[in-house]
């Protein structure tokens, strides 16, 4: 769901290269996930819903560029038949920078990470009402706030308006034991090969094993 130009996924490493200029950038990129990860509510929350054991699943900077458009309104991943299944997917999108009302907040539909709602945003003869009943809520974040969500939640990146650049750190954590999220095509979600040739636990951040 991302416009070709201005608005991009920037994909980030961990893992220290010899052969590459960008290690201090990683080390960046390291301490901030650890910091997130860390935070006990943020750990417990991740344990509770999606286990002890969660792996990384996307690691990136989600870039949004002065003239960037508004996306339609969609979930990251699909609401399967049962109402009551735990998240397979959560994600954090932290504020690298205060993000106004002219810098394309995100927005979010709450409590709408379940099939009623997306079965009726995928009905064309009802979407238009159902989105004009729905309740919303701007992610007018400062800097280092941080949006935390179910995946299967129904938001959309608002346009860019502004002169300046909005950029959010953007990490998502699976469940390992359900179905990698998908739409029914090959879904690796906003990581890097690296990452994905090699897996990245909760608890392997937690025990610094990523150098």
């Amino acid at each position: 769901m991302l416009s070709a130009g201005t608005r991009f996924d920037l994909l980030l490493t961990l893992e220290d290269n010899e052969d590459n200029e960008d290690n201090e950038d990683n080390e960046i990129v390291r301490t901030a996930l650890r910091q997130i990860v860390s935070d006990t509510t943020v750990y417990s929350l991740i344990t509770n819903l999606l286990g002890a054991d969660a792996e990384l699943y996307e690691l990136s900077a989600l870039i949004s560029d002065p003239g960037s458009k508004r996306q339609t309104i969609h979930p990251d991943t699909p609401h399967n038949d049962n109402d009551d299944s735990p998240p397979s997917l959560l994600t954090f999108f932290v504020a690298l920078q205060d993000v106004t009302q002219e810098m394309g907040p995100t927005v979010f539909l709450p409590a709408t990470n379940n099939k009623l709602s997306h079965d009726s945003l995928n009905d064309k003869a009802f979407r238009d009402e159902f989105l004009s009943k729905s309740a919303v809520v701007q992610a007018l974040l400062d800097a280092g706030d941080c949006s935390i969500f179910d995946s299967r939640t129904l938001h959309c990146g608002t346009g860019n308006e502004s002169e300046t650049r909005r950029t959010l750190f953007y990490v998502s954590f699976r469940n390992v034991h359900e179905k990698k999220p998908s739409f029914g095509t090959q879904n690796y979600g906003s990581l890097h090969k690296t990452l994905r040739e090699n897996p990245v636990s909760l608890e392997d951040l937690l025990q610094h094993t990523i150098t």
